[in-house]
């Protein structure tokens, strides 16, 4: 067994996980080969390197390397938003560290991480990059005291939007990104208010409570979601605080006015748009369960209790 070492993080035990139903192709052979090429060429022994199977995968394999190697440990999770959100729950409560190589659909927490709309185009970038990382904790959020959001849980009308792009992707998954644009269109007169009761405290204690008819409410760790829009541009991954976004009683009309601005995330001056800071609280509806989405997966419920976990994840920041 080969282990990656290099000069400036002699102790790290390195493993890639290839999620092999990330991607629009089946990436897994020229990924594997990728990553072999960087870290000969930087000087480091081959990594370990697995590609996923089956179903839960990933939660066995992140949770094998940290049993064994610890704070030593370093696990790059290659997929999408979906594949992170399954090795960082494997990996948070363990010292072993965690990394991404962005090569899901929509890749929206990497947007975040790298600071780039086309992190597509700097994989290559990423890859390399991977020999050498800087150890830094970031946040999570916890939902429900039962599982975490690395990158965005959001309720309401953007879940349907997601949920027909999923059912697009199913039929033609050569489309990618496209998938989310057409369910856009499909969905434009779909219900898109729901009617809810919040509270949610931030950092000094203060208290924000009321009831709301809201489109969106998004809650956030990092700043994109929804293959791209960017809800939450003021989010940092390890401030100790999420962002909490409502989009308020948005009709047809109003969609079409904000799409652009809400894709820049230039719209939090809009008079509809709601946007604060959290570490704890609660939404709850008061139309039964509602549709959400953790990190792409979907769900239904009626209440989301939510707490910020501050840096409660090493994670791997690279230079690109």
């Amino acid at each position: 067994m080969h282990y990656a070492v290099h000069k400036n993080n002699s102790n790290l035990k390195i493993r890639f996980i290839i999620s092999s139903k990330s991607g629009k192709d089946d990436q897994a052979d020229d990924l594997e080969r990728a990553i072999n090429k960087a870290f000969a060429e930087a000087g480091c022994e081959s990594p370990n390197i697995v590609i996923t199977q089956h179903e839960a995968h990933i939660t066995e394999a992140a949770s094998e390397w940290a049993e064994r190697f610890g704070s030593e440990g370093l696990v790059y999770i290659c997929g999408g938003d979906g594949a992170l959100n399954e090795c960082a729950s494997a990996l948070y409560q363990t010292e072993c560290s965690m990394g991404l190589i962005p090569t899901g659909t929509g890749n929206d927490f990497a947007k975040t991480l790298y600071n780039t709309r086309y992190e597509s185009e700097i994989l290559d970038k990423v890859i390399k990059a991977s020999t050498k990382p800087h150890l830094r904790k970031i946040d999570l959020i916890e939902i429900n005291n039962e599982e975490i959001c690395v990158n965005a849980l959001s309720l309401g009308f953007d879940t349907i939007i997601l949920e027909g792009a999923y059912g697009v992707l199913n039929k033609w998954p050569k489309l990618g990104k496209v998938a989310y644009l057409i369910s856009v269109f499909k969905n434009l007169f779909a219900r898109k208010n729901f009617n809810y009761k919040y509270s949610f405290f931030n950092n000094d204690g203060k208290e924000y409570s009321g009831k709301i008819k809201a489109s969106v409410a998004v809650m956030a760790n990092g700043q994109f979601y929804g293959s791209g829009f960017r809800p939450t541009p003021n989010a940092k991954l390890d401030d100790g605080l999420a962002n909490l976004l409502f989009g308020e009683n948005i009709k047809a009309s109003d969609v079409i006015k904000l799409a652009s601005k809400y894709k820049k995330g230039t719209h939090l001056s809009h008079p509809k748009i709601h946007s604060f800071e959290f570490n704890r609280g609660y939404i709850e509806s008061l139309d039964g369960d509602v549709m959400g989405n953790i990190d792409g997966r979907i769900f239904q419920s009626q209440r989301i209790e939510f707490r910020v976990l501050e840096k409660q994840l090493s994670f791997a920041f690279l230079d690109i």
